[in-house]
């Protein structure tokens, strides 16, 4: 019989990579609220779209991006379909 319970010398393990989530982008704009209108379209046809501020030392951008999805596979799918059906230039990355 196998004892599951933990012991007090029970070995830890911590994975060496995180958990990656997938994201397409769809659009960076330097206002507010030209990502808002754009997630507000996405949204309203089905898509799980969310804006998110990004600041560097060029400035502060708003991407809007789709997702996340847990597989590159389904993510590279999801922008095929977003270029085909809304005429948007999307491309996949990976969210922190």
């Amino acid at each position: 019989m196998l004892d599951l319970r933990p012991g007090e010398n029970a070995p830890v393990s911590t994975p060496s990579d995180p958990l990656v989530r997938w994201v397409v982008q769809v659009g960076s704009f330097s206002k507010s609220d030209s990502a808002d209108a754009l997630v507000a379209n996405l949204r309203l046809e089905g898509l799980p779209a969310f804006a998110e501020k990004v600041s560097s030392a060029s400035g502060t951008a708003f991407k809007v991006r789709i997702g996340p999805e847990l597989s590159r596979d389904r993510a590279t799918e999801l922008a095929r379909k977003v270029k085909a059906e809304h005429n948007l230039d999307a491309f996949v990355t990976t969210q922190e």
